[in-house]
């Protein structure tokens, strides 16, 4: 009777079905909160696995996603020292998520992703190792340190290897981080004829209620909404791209009026790319303020990644509307941002498009 060790979990699972089922954030991140105040009066035991399900599921949905990087190894360490391991390494995954995702310095989470996927390979956790290697060659790629930057083959990965692994296994979920991982690294470097074949994949899987709240499902709508547009001018029938875009940003402005502070940034930068390439003769100034915008809260939110590609997205549309001083700076700050999230493989490749924006 009362509180056990096991209410943890209950509280911390009808959360994510709370918000996950029925929509309602403010509950569901409500009984997360409420199965880590109960977690701190149980010791280690339920601690990796309250964890990894709040911190992976409900509390980005109302706070920053860097508030959760501590817990998160601390409930690795608890999971390590209780023998659950299989929620240890779960607290793992979601901490290089996470990190990526709040657009922190990727040096150190090279470092870290690296050290995760040892660990992962040595427990025989399988699955959370497919799962994860996508995120760690994309990191890899973006720092200047892949074989082939628009595509995901390097140090941690050959595609067609790790393919072949995650059908046989059926990881649905690693083949999902696989298409959305592949997709966004062709859009950093350029590579908009595969960010659409992975974007069609993406598009034709189902998506779960678990999968439907992580942050990276946020990130996969981001660039998929990027990529459509930056393909936009390439291709024909750019009214399904633009159809596309604006069901993407659509996504992300309801999880923002919902309370996922955290995606602000995002939703900016794609409401104010998407008005760009819509047909919006004599908003200029209006396009230009939503750029200002963008570049102001991401840098508020402190998120490095977002700084950089609001600067990068920025210039891009001031160049084009004849605003050629304005949109050298810009460059010139989009790449010193990129250097500055230790995106050094961004960075070449941005210099060799824009050869004067390192002076």
């Amino acid at each position: 009777h009362g509180r056990c060790p096991e209410s943890i979990v209950a509280f911390a699972g009808y959360g994510v079905l709370m918000a996950g089922v029925l929509q309602d954030y403010d509950e569901g991140h409500r009984y997360g909160q409420l199965a880590m105040t109960l977690q701190s009066g149980h010791g280690e035991q339920y601690q990796a696995r309250g964890s990894h399900m709040v911190f992976g599921f409900l509390h980005h949905l109302k706070e920053p996603m860097t508030d959760s990087l501590s817990a998160l190894m601390a409930g690795f360490e608890a999971g390590m020292a209780t023998d659950e391991t299989a929620d240890a390494v779960n607290c793992l995954f979601i901490w290089c998520s996470n990190y990526l995702n709040a657009g922190l310095p990727l040096s150190p989470l090279i470092d870290k992703i690296s050290w995760s996927l040892s660990i992962m390979a040595e427990l025989q956790r399988r699955r959370i190792w497919e799962i994860t290697i996508p995120y760690a060659q994309l990191a890899h790629n973006l720092a200047g340190k892949g074989d082939s930057p628009s595509e995901l083959n390097g140090e941690f990965m050959v595609w067609a290897s790790l393919l072949d692994k995650v059908q046989k296994d059926d990881n649905i979920n690693a083949l999902r981080a696989m298409y959305a991982a592949s997709m966004e690294a062709s859009y950093w470097f350029g590579n908009y004829e595969n960010a659409g074949v992975m974007m069609d994949q993406l598009l034709s899987m189902k998506i779960g209620i678990g999968q439907s709240l992580t942050f990276n499902y946020r990130r996969e709508q981001f660039f998929l909404g990027l990529a459509c547009l930056a393909m936009v001018k390439q291709e024909k029938g750019s009214m399904k791209l633009m159809w596309r875009a604006s069901q993407a940003l659509s996504q992300l402005k309801l999880y923002y009026s919902q309370g996922s502070s955290d995606c602000e940034d995002m939703v900016l930068i794609l409401d104010a790319e998407y008005n760009s390439h819509s047909n919006m003769w004599g908003r200029k100034t209006k396009i230009a303020d939503m750029y200002d915008n963008a570049i102001e809260v991401a840098t508020r939110v402190g998120s490095l990644q977002n700084i950089a590609l609001s600067k990068e997205l920025a210039a891009k549309f001031f160049l084009n509307n004849g605003e050629e001083e304005k949109g050298k700076g810009m460059l010139k700050q989009a790449y010193n941002a990129y250097m500055q999230w230790n995106a050094f493989g961004k960075a070449q490749h941005f210099k060799e498009m824009y050869p004067d924006s390192d002076q």
